[in-house]
This record gives structure tokens, C-alpha cells and sequence, in this order.
């Protein structure tokens, strides 16, 4: 679909006019912004363009063959892709350069997905729409249901639970543009940045605190955004069934998700090692491969 220049106050107007309802041929009455998004930050300079991943290309496809047809595609990159992989997917995708961040509130920013957070919230709060990562999956299933809910809220979000604490999942939301819940997100991240650590596996709540933690307790404590945001269980995929998903066959019904957030951070596959996957995930990654 094109290039477009930096996140200026052009884009976010472009992007917000091709995706309102009202100028677009919907495939349905909504009020919800009709674009998906996705985030790829970075950290190296690549002396030439790379493909897409299979993961990533997967998730792509899902959006292209099982989202509705008036659904706009955007990704924003400081990156530059090129392959057949890419190629095959490319005519769907618009592609938004994206600058780096690398301080917050005088404090350096540690890890690359805080930097995709921040565009991600930026976009988010500016123009609206779904976003997801590249480890995220349409299913195909459950379309009508989900975009209801996207229509009756502000925000609708999933939880997942770490070391006995509630989070909401970053990699996998949607709201309306002007959210009060994203500005507040996006006011904690800028000036009460704690992610500045370096990782650590037995004290995560750094690195979770302001994707998705404080978004976690800003909605228990504020009754407005009780009402306004929806924290959904049914029709997003819950992160806790991730190891019965990518493992085992039939003990994840994904038929009955609009989408699955998979998590896989295992070997990069290639598209041929789809076809012996004894899984729940394997079996949903031929559905979305096969012609």
C-alpha cells in the first residue's frame, strides 16, 4: 500500500481518516477504527533490508485473509524489509517509519519493547485502531462477537498472571482514539519510567511495571475505566493455556478465539515444519498456510 513519512501530525491524520468508519466501505456498521497495527523496533543498524520472519509473515497473513476486507494493515518501523516473504505479503501494508526512543524522563530506556510500547501508546492514543504483535494470530473465528465488544468500549484488553500478579497484555489490545485510559498510560511511562533496570528474572515487575502493570491497577482503582474498558476473557486468547497451546493437540480450541497470543520464542521455523506440528498451534498455523 506505501510509505509514509515520520509519525508527524499528517500521518496520524491520514491514518486516522482512512481508518474512520465513515470513509471506508464497511463490511459492518462500527464505530471502532477499521486498521490493525503492528510495532517493530530495532536495535541494530542493517547494512540492507531483511525478510519477515515466519512467525511474523504468519501473523500477517492471519490479518489479511481473516480480518474484514475494509481492515487497513500498518506497520511502524525504524526497519526496512525486503524477501519473498515480504513480497508476498507487502501490497496489504502500509508502513510507517518510526523513530527511536532512548530516554525517558532523563532516564535511558534498557529494553527495545519499551521503545515499542511508547509508539505503540503514542499511535495508539492518536489514531486508534487494534494492535497486536507478531507472535499474535487470527483465527478467522468469532468476528462478529469481538468487533461488538471493540464498538461498546473505550479499550478492551487482556490479563495474564506473572508470579502471582494480574497484568494486562500490551501485545494484544484495541481502543478508540483520545483514550483517557492510553494518555493515562502513556503520562505514567513518560514521567515515572521504571523500566531503566536491567532485567531480572526473579523481580520482572520492573521491566512489566508501566506496559502492564500500572495499566492493571489503573483500571481497579479507577470505576470509570471499570466501565469504559473491557478486560476480556473469552474471545482473546488467556497467556496462561500458552503451554498447552503450542504443545498439545485439541487441549486449546482456538476455533473459539478471535485471536490466539501465542508467545512462541522458540526456533525460527521454516514453512515447511508446519506440516508435522503435533499441536493446537500447529495445527491453527496450517489453517491460516493452507490456500
Amino acid at each position: 500500500m506505501g510509505i509514509f513519512s515520520t509519525g508527524t501530525l499528517l500521518t496520524q491524520y491520514f491514518i486516522r481518516y482512512i481508518c474512520t468508519p465513515s470513509n471506508i466501505s464497511q463490511s459492518r456498521p462500527s464505530s471502532f477504527p477499521r486498521c490493525l497495527h503492528y510495532v517493530w523496533i530495532q536495535n541494530r543498524e542493517a547494512d540492507q533490508p531483511f525478510d519477515l520472519t515466519v512467525p511474523q509473515y504468519l501473523s500477517i497473513l492471519s490479518a489479511i485473509k481473516f480480518l474484514p476486507s475494509d481492515f487497513r494493515i500498518f506497520i511502524h518501523t525504524n526497519g526496512e524489509f525486503a524477501g519473498p516473504l515480504w513480497t508476498d505479503v507487502s501490497d496489504y501494508i502500509s508502513v510507517v517509519p518510526a523513530s527511536r526512543i532512548f530516554k525517558l524522563n532523563d532516564r535511558p530506556i534498557m529494553h527495545i519493547e519499551h521503545e515499542a510500547d511508547m509508539v505503540k501508546l503514542d499511535v495508539a492514543y492518536n489514531t486508534g485502531g487494534f494492535f497486536v504483535d507478531f507472535d499474535v494470530y487470527f483465527t478467522g473465528y468469532q468476528q462478529e462477537n469481538f468487533l461488538t465488544l471493540l464498538d461498546e468500549h473505550e479499550c478492551i484488553f487482556t490479563p495474564f498472571t506473572s508470579r502471582s500478579r494480574k497484568f494486562l497484555a500490551i501485545g494484544n489490545f484495541g481502543c478508540k482514539p483520545k483514550s483517557s485510559f492510553i494518555r493515562r498510560i502513556l503520562d505514567e511511562y513518560s514521567t515515572n519510567y521504571r523500566g531503566y533496570k536491567c532485567y531480572a528474572p526473579d523481580d520482572p515487575i520492573p521491566f512489566l511495571y508501566n506496559g502492564c502493570l500500572f495499566p492493571y491497577l489503573l483500571y481497579r482503582k479507577d470505576k470509570e475505566f471499570r466501565k469504559s474498558v473491557r478486560i476480556e476473557t473469552e474471545l482473546l486468547n488467556i497467556r496462561e493455556k500458552r503451554s498447552d497451546f503450542l504443545n498439545n493437540l485439541g487441549k486449546v480450541e482456538w476455533k473459539n478465539q478471535f485471536n490466539m497470543h501465542s508467545g512462541y520464542e522458540g526456533r525460527e521455523p521454516s514453512l515447511s515444519d508446519l506440516w508435522s506440528w503435533n499441536s493446537s498451534f500447529g495445527d491453527l498455523l496450517r489453517h491460516i498456510a493452507k490456500d
